[in-house]
């Protein structure tokens, strides 16, 4: 899944070059999610959940688009899963 930081398009009157806006892209295999079989999706969320929390919390923040391996990403990704 690739996700867009549209912010940086933020009050732009035309479109910007292509690859200028920074993007994230998660590789959900990391997570144990292979396919989107119903099979693998229930394996993968269940192993997802019995791991530790700062885990979990790697996932979501992934999963909603902010890379979790950038600190001040990983930070506005736990604020917007608290909001």
């Amino acid at each position: 899944m690739t996700s867009l930081d549209i912010t940086q398009t933020y009050d732009l009157t035309s479109l910007p070059e292509f690859g200028s806006v920074p993007y994230f892209t998660t590789d959900f295999s990391k997570y144990g999610i292979t396919d989107l079989s119903a099979t693998s999706l229930d394996a993968s969320l269940r192993s997802i959940a019995m791991s530790k929390l700062e885990r979990q919390f790697e996932y979501l923040s992934d999963k909603i688009g902010y890379d979790h391996s950038v600190p001040s990403i990983y930070k506005a990704g736990m604020d917007v899963l608290v909001s």
